[in-house]
């Protein structure tokens, strides 16, 4: 620990923003140093860095970003040494300082004389500014301290022991992929109820063998269900809540009534299910003689399963707006409309049939009791599929302009069927009227497709463009179209009526996740919270990029650095090599880049030009931090 606190008081407070440098120190070696019989690293704009790692051996190559050591022969076309003005942080020693890490194991770091440290002026910072500086690196390299002893002194595992830094233990987002998918198994457990409990209850069947066990599981996940909702977070007046006690609260004066209420029947039913199995035929006999309408009951509960529909509405529409494109958003509005009119008609269908097998009747007849034709059975001597497919067939034409021949035959069926015509009528009209602006919007989007292909092809055609070339830029726009860019924060009108500080507050909300993937930002996070919003404000900005979208090119000056958010790009680099039997060699080198990685992160500190070209592969969401906002924010904030 005394070699780790004596390197760093000799350089302060240029740690704060090189704290990568020191824990990832075989970057630095990258480009500028080569071991004894072997080639000298190249240098990339890539990082695969883990989060939470310990320090790794000199030697590996580096990528994410170039750090390059000093070496007797400095690269200058990879960092170029344009003259800067000094930075409000100590400038580096021009010679070699060598700093020793308490890690897997101790190397000597070199920082190279012939780089250049990107630096930016703050206006107000002329007078006094020695003792300015001065009172700065000396809490800067005190927080450094602290926060290095936690970095270094965890093991090789690298596990993250800042809790400050971390989401709230076991609280699930609303819209992440955990919470996606469990509701995608309720809606399909929702579904088996939906269409067993009907049937169980109208038809009387045995629950038992797969029955039972599918009820026991369905069953079993609601009451896994009410402890998630304990612990998934909601968003209030536009802002996300992550507390437990707040979750917890909200639950329990929302629907936590609702869920224990139907999830405690569900229970009950299956105990009494088992309790007559397990008897004896003998002793079921004297138990229903006691209680004769206990199974009835015990099945009409399970119908109570039929109000968690309502639940499911709003994360579906959370997983079309999430998920889909806008074309098929559209089509899966139409199919789930559709299933919600089988699904209507499939318990009026069973409600139909329990009218009819009940016994009250005032004519002493029931639907039942019609022939199939002449000198045939009558339905209630039909098997036990054709009733149903019978009755569902029945109240379909109370949703449509169609007919059948069963018609109600007592006072009972005759008002079943009256309220069934007037749901069937308020219904009927509102899902055809949401269907019909569905396809005219789909119609809409067509159109809109068709007129930008029509001009494209007009243009090409008054251009005299070659057949070969039109027909790839007629193909790349129509793949283009079919997969739009997600949307950024410019594309959504809505946000420009925002005020200024609101804005802020959202951008702050948006970036700070990826953020604190990064070791600097948690720790200016820790050091100043509004330095780092202030950050986000002025310095960061967000890219969307579908595929064969270039992120910057080769030998191009770097102004920005980028995180990889989601998605993943194709980083690739070209270089020449001249020999004697062949002048000139071209070798290109391409890799995947994933999602949670940085590039270009040498931008931030230094001169940077890109030592490869990077392409969405096959699309990517970017986070860009823009190095000279990002110098001033830190430059302002009077803590660090």
């Amino acid at each position: 620990m005394q070699e780790l606190l004596h390197g760093q008081q000799k350089i302060q407070s240029d740690l704060a923003l090189l704290l990568y440098g020191a824990q990832h120190r075989q970057a630095w070696r990258s480009r500028f140093t080569s071991e004894a019989g072997s080639p000298k690293s190249h240098v990339t704009d890539i990082e695969e860095h883990g989060l939470s790692e310990g320090p790794r051996a000199v030697g590996q190559i580096n990528s994410d970003f170039a750090l390059p050591f000093m070496s007797s022969e400095p690269d200058s076309h990879a960092v170029p040494t344009m003259p800067r003005r000094r930075s409000l942080f100590s400038d580096l020693q021009s010679n070699a300082t060598e700093i020793s890490v308490v890690g897997e194991s101790t190397h000597d770091l070199l920082w190279p004389a012939s780089l250049q440290r990107r630096s930016v002026i703050v206006p107000g910072m002329a007078v006094n500014r020695r003792t300015r500086v001065s009172e700065m690196e000396r809490r800067i390299s005190t927080r450094l301290m602290d926060a290095s002893e936690i970095h270094f002194s965890i093991p090789a595992s690298g596990r993250e022991i800042l809790s400050t830094w971390r989401l709230p233990v076991f609280v699930l987002h609303p819209n992440s992929n955990m919470r996606a998918g469990l509701d995608l198994i309720g809606l399909c457990v929702l579904a088996y109820d939906m269409i067993a409990t009907p049937l169980i209850l109208a038809w009387d069947l045995k629950v038992e063998s797969f029955l039972f066990y599918m009820s026991l599981v369905a069953t079993a996940w609601w009451t896994l269900d009410i402890a998630f909702n304990f612990r998934t977070g909601f968003f209030h007046h536009g802002l996300l809540e992550l507390s437990a006690q707040t979750v917890a609260r909200r639950y329990l004066k929302s629907s936590f009534l609702v869920d224990a209420s139907v999830t405690s029947m569900d229970w009950f039913g299956l105990a009494t299910t088992f309790l007559f199995q397990s008897l004896g035929e003998s002793e079921m006999t004297g138990l229903l003689s006691k209680f004769p309408r206990i199974v009835k009951v015990t099945k009409l509960l399970r119908l109570m399963s039929i109000v968690r529909v309502a639940r499911f509405i709003e994360p579906l529409e959370r997983l079309g707006d999430q998920y889909f494109s806008q074309v098929l958003h559209h089509v899966v509005h139409m199919f789930m409309l559709l299933l919600l009119i089988l699904l209507l008609n499939h318990v009026l269908a069973c409600a139909w049939y329990i009218i009819a097998t009940s016994g009250f009747s005032d004519t002493e007849q029931n639907w039942t009791h019609l022939r199939l034709g002449e000198g045939t059975a009558t339905y209630e001597k039909s098997s036990s599929s054709f009733q149903y497919f019978t009755a569902l067939h029945w109240s379909l034409t109370q949703m449509t302009p169609g007919s059948m021949p069963v018609q109600p035959l007592n006072s009972y069926e005759r008002l079943f069927n009256i309220m069934c015509l007037l749901l069937g009528l308020a219904f009927f009209g509102s899902v055809i009227s949401s269907m019909t602006a569905t396809i005219t919007q789909l119609k809409m989007l067509r159109q809109d497709r068709d007129k930008t292909i029509s001009a494209l092809e007009s243009f090409l055609r008054r251009k005299a463009v070659h057949r070969e070339i039109a027909m790839n830029v007629k193909k790349q726009v129509l793949q283009r179209m079919a997969h739009k860019k997600p949307p950024v924060m410019s594309d959504i009108k809505g946000l420009s009526t925002l005020s200024p500080m609101l804005l802020s507050d959202l951008m702050f909300e948006l970036c700070k996740p990826h953020l604190r993937c990064h070791q600097i930002f948690r720790l200016v996070e820790q050091v100043s919270s509004p330095v780092l919003k202030q950050i986000c404000d002025t310095g960061i900005s967000f890219k969307s990029l579908v595929a064969q979208d270039i992120l910057f090119m080769q030998d191009r000056p770097s102004h920005e650095a980028f995180f990889i958010t989601s998605g993943s790009l194709l980083y690739q680099q070209k270089e020449q090599t001249v020999s004697l039997r062949d002048p000139i060699v071209e070798h290109d080198d391409s890799r995947q880049v994933n999602e949670k990685s940085w590039l270009c992160w040498a931008t931030l500190w230094s001169r940077w030009t890109h030592a490869g070209s990077a392409e969405a592969s096959p699309a990517a969401e970017v986070l860009a931090l823009q190095a000279d906002a990002i110098y001033k924010a830190i430059g302002r904030g009077p803590d660090i």
